[in-house]
């Protein structure tokens, strides 16, 4: 019986999710209407997103070994261009970019061009490459057929480093989310996450991975760009945020800040507005952009979905299409934070504390609402009038100034439905959205990490020339530990996951960018400059973040930390600095090692000194 790859049946499994999707919605308003309770519609729109994933894995279910690691190298440019693009959104634009563009400005360039530069490199430098190889892990790549088994296992411990850290970021941001919008514990969502993922990922691998990613990716799409459509509207008249963001935006921020200063309402010194930028740190610009480009370039549950397609050339344009789709979503980002920062000046700015339970009541939600914290007034949490006048020490005739506003960047995305008074359906869809970009990262992470594990750990190192059943059991037992112990880890620990997100991206430039670049663009540098190059990054980004957050003395914030960079808002070290020397070492190690071996490659080529001048016997008959 000829076999036929789910991946050919995209367009109409696409057609159907979208219209699911709308039906769900649709009846999550209804039942809003009538009354339910906001967490039930929460929990619905959880549960839709866990049967994507399980449907995912019914559908591309396979027990054929190439399938499970490769998707049988079947899949077309677009759908792969959307795998990669849910990937590369990630959780990152919901709570890095458009946060940090509200709070430092112009500065926030260095996080938005690495993204985007980080997708082109990865496209240009490895998409064809990485498809042309028969490796079908990134461990495997780096090394060739010919590595010794010292070279594949620091590869894998590097890709697996890099892998675990940030899986377990993701369970970590996936439980906040989850408890602040849609009502839902932290452990019960990580719980429906590892089983919607793990029933998905077992039961057909990359190539049910492609297609809960090509669904997620309108999910990811509509979830960012229908809200931020929606107020660019309500504000400029134009639903085209890329387009509305100067006229409609930027222009009347910058009438408002003359406005202010002209009127003696605020000094000149306290306006930040977001065409205006600081003084730079040119070490924690340059370290972000580094990291954030080259980590993203290098990481290996993107790389992984160019070995889905036939030839380097499909690779290419889907490598293409991913740019496309995001950049779509990333154009939007400055939109994002310039009509939240516009939203905020006129709907509190120079408001009369008393006059807020009747013009603006949503203050009220969106600072006092239990874990949903988005907007501080005067430097507190508010839930009351009451709350307001004792945190800013005045009366209700007291007028609010730009000092006395504050916004927590990490929810200026999924506050921004509450901040412009839409329906309750808004925020969800952008919970919705954002954890659609988490999940979407995190199985590509965890089959990453299973397959790495099987493949260049378990066949290369333990049992070489095993059957094709004992491999598949191997790879699926690995994934069930791998989701497991990041899932306990996100729980009981409960760890910083920017701190994570900005560890995983130190480790992933500075030990795999410079094998990969090596690997591709220095045929002659072998094995043995690969791995010193991954060694030297590893240990030195090590070295450099431990000095960064512990110092000397072991302690934290004790104040003998050895910091290259530092937010100047909140002093927090910038540990991507860690990750950029440790980058530039690896390429040094790298260079060093080539030229001591060719060096003694060529010491022991030429003759000594004794043999130099003797000349040569006569040949005898």
């Amino acid at each position: 019986m000829l076999y036929r790859s789910p991946l050919s049946m995209a367009t109409s499994l696409t057609g159907m999710f979208l219209a699911s999707f709308l039906l769900v919605l649709l009846f999550g308003a209804f039942l809003l209407q009538v009354g339910l309770n906001s967490g039930y519609i929460g929990l619905l729109m959880l549960s839709f997103l866990m049967g994507v994933y399980v449907f995912s894995g019914i559908f591309a279910k396979t027990m054929r070994l190439k399938a499970f690691f490769t998707a049988e190298r079947s899949a077309n440019p677009f759908i792969v261009g959307q795998a990669i693009a849910s990937g590369i959104i990630s959780s990152g634009i919901f709570i890095l970019l458009a946060g940090d563009f509200y709070e430092r400005g112009t500065d926030a360039l260095a996080g938005y061009s690495g993204w985007i530069l980080g997708s082109c490199l990865m496209v240009v430098l490895f998409a064809a490459s990485v498809n042309r190889s028969a490796e079908p892990t990134l461990a495997g790549f780096l090394n060739g057929s010919n590595s010794s088994r010292l070279h594949r296992g620091l590869s894998l411990f590097a890709v697996s480093l890099v892998g675990f850290i940030l899986l377990t970021a993701q369970f970590r941001l996936t439980a906040s989310l989850s408890e602040t919008f849609l009502g839902i514990s932290g452990t019960e969502s990580i719980i429906m996450m590892v089983i919607a993922i793990g029933i998905c990922l077992l039961m057909g691998g990359v190539q049910a991975l492609s297609i809960s990613r090509m669904l997620a990716y309108p999910v990811i799409a509509i979830g960012f760009l229908l809200p931020i459509a929606m107020i660019a509207y309500k504000i400029s008249g134009n639903p085209f945020p890329q387009l509305a963001y100067g006229s409609g935006a930027l222009e009347p921020i910058m009438q408002i800040d003359r406005e202010i200063i002209d009127t003696g309402f605020a000094e000149a010194n306290e306006i930040f507005s977001l065409t205006k930028s600081r003084t730079p740190d040119i070490v924690q610009y340059l370290s972000i952009l580094f990291c954030l480009a080259c980590g993203l370039a290098a990481m290996p549950h993107l790389l992984q979905h160019f070995t889905t397609s036939a030839r380097p050339s499909q690779a290419r344009l889907s490598g293409a299409w991913a740019i496309g789709l995001t950049l779509l979503v990333l154009t939007a980002i400055p939109a994002f934070a310039a009509f939240y920062r516009i939203d905020i000046y006129t709907s509190l700015l120079g408001l009369q504390l008393a006059d807020l339970e009747g013009e603006a009541a949503w203050i009220f939600n969106a600072s006092g609402n239990g874990n949903f914290n988005a907007i501080t007034i005067c430097g507190a949490y508010i839930s009351s009038l009451e709350d307001a006048m004792a945190a800013c020490g005045q009366g209700p005739d007291y007028f609010l100034a730009t000092q006395d506003i504050s916004v927590n960047p990490s929810l200026l995305v999924l506050s921004s439905g509450i901040l412009n008074e839409m329906p309750p359906m808004v925020t969800w869809l952008l919970a919705t959205g954002a954890l659609a970009a988490i999940w979407s990262t995190a199985d590509g992470i965890a089959i990453a990490l299973a397959n790495s594990l099987a493949h260049d750990g378990y066949v290369h190192l333990v049992r070489p020339g095993a059957p094709q059943s004992i491999r598949l059991f191997i790879a699926r037992f690995l994934l069930i530990m791998i989701l497991a112990v990041s899932a306990t880890l996100a729980i009981g620990v409960r760890p910083d996951a920017i701190m994570l997100f900005e560890l995983a991206f130190s480790f992933s430039a500075a030990a795999l960018f410079p094998a990969l670049v090596t690997r591709i663009w220095w045929p002659a540098c072998g094995n043995q400059c690969r791995f010193a190059g991954v060694s030297a990054g590893i240990i030195l980004t090590s070295a450099l973040l431990f000095l960064n957050i512990l110092g000397f003395d072991f302690m934290p914030y004790s104040g003998d930390e050895w910091r290259f960079a530092a937010n100047p808002e909140t002093e927090r070290p910038t540990l991507m600095s860690s990750g950029m020397f440790g980058m530039f070492g690896a390429f040094l190690a790298i260079w060093i090692s080539h030229v001591a071996i060719v060096g003694r490659l060529n010491k022991k080529s030429k003759p000594s000194k004794e043999n130099r001048n003797v000349p040569a016997k006569p040949e005898t008959v």
